[in-house]
């Protein structure tokens, strides 16, 4: 699963104490908006073209985040500056597949809306396991047998119906969420 390579380095940071800030929506707001008119453009470009493989404006966008990140926090720490990246950077990974897999996010909802409540907790709670477990992000060992066939099986039949072609995309969706999720956290202290 690409996805959860691709994002590993920026959940890495996710273990990373951060000092709490007082003004979290703030700062989240302030890191969404006032880019340069160049920025903006790969922003935009990265949202219309979301393509989860995409390296070619990776450095770009990097670029955008940092500048912008440092501006808010009128420098801020290390850890503080890197919650908020990571937060920015899957805020927009999200935008990205609403825009452009508008079938991913309809199944998604049906995770969240059409799972028991228990259903729904279990699954998400093996998602987390799949991503951050201890085997490190991906690993095969983070679920066992039980769990990745259960997970499988949700995800495949009603009332899911997720496709093998989805998977890949509701697990980079999923990750957004769930890094935007824990950058939050991290940033309130909480």
């Amino acid at each position: 699963m690409r996805w959860i390579t691709a994002l590993s380095l920026v959940g890495a940071f996710v273990a990373m104490p951060a000092h709490a800030a007082d003004n979290v929506d703030d700062l989240l707001a302030c890191v969404d908006t006032g880019y340069t008119a160049d920025e903006q453009a790969v922003l935009d470009r990265y949202i219309e073209e979301y393509s989860i493989n995409d390296t070619e404006v990776s450095q770009s966008l990097g670029m955008a985040l940092r500048r912008r990140v440092l501006e808010c926090t009128d420098g801020g720490d290390t850890s503080m500056n890197m919650m908020l990246s990571q937060h920015q950077f899957a805020l927009l990974s999200q935008r990205g597949i609403q825009a452009t897999r508008p079938d991913v996010v309809e199944v998604v909802r049906r995770i969240d809306t059409q799972l028991s409540e228990t259903d729904n907790a279990r699954f998400m709670a093996l998602f987390e396991k799949m991503v951050f477990g201890d085997g490190g992000p991906g690993a095969d060992e983070n679920l066992n047998a039980n769990e990745a066939a259960w997970f499988e099986e949700t995800l495949i039949d009603e009332p899911v119906s997720a496709t093998v072609e989805q998977s890949e995309l509701i697990g980079g969706y999923l990750a957004a969420r769930l890094l935007r999720a824990k950058a939050v956290e991290q940033l309130a202290g909480t």
